[in-house]
């Protein structure tokens, strides 16, 4: 079975195709069910392997992590926010 489910199966071009307009990365959002800490991490390296080819900036991948899912829930995302 592929790792990441339908995702692994997709191209980066795939990718491109899909989310070709401006700011279109602003609406994905990285979800997940895994409640164990170890997994989670695997997890994100393997989406940060599939994402990072295609040249997102630094700013869409924290929205993708978090940013914009705080913005929707009207919270303050603790990884955006500068440290004093």
């Amino acid at each position: 079975m592929p790792r990441g489910g339908w995702r692994a199966n997709k191209t980066l071009e795939f990718f491109r195709h899909h989310f070709f307009w401006e700011n279109a990365w602003d609406k994905v959002l990285f979800g997940t069910d895994i409640l164990a800490l170890d997994e989670l991490l695997l997890s994100r390296r393997f989406h940060d392997e599939m994402l990072r080819p295609i040249g997102l900036p630094e700013d869409t991948m924290k929205k993708i992590y978090g940013g914009t899912a705080a913005r929707l829930l009207g919270i303050q995302d603790e990884a955006a926010t500068p440290k004093k």
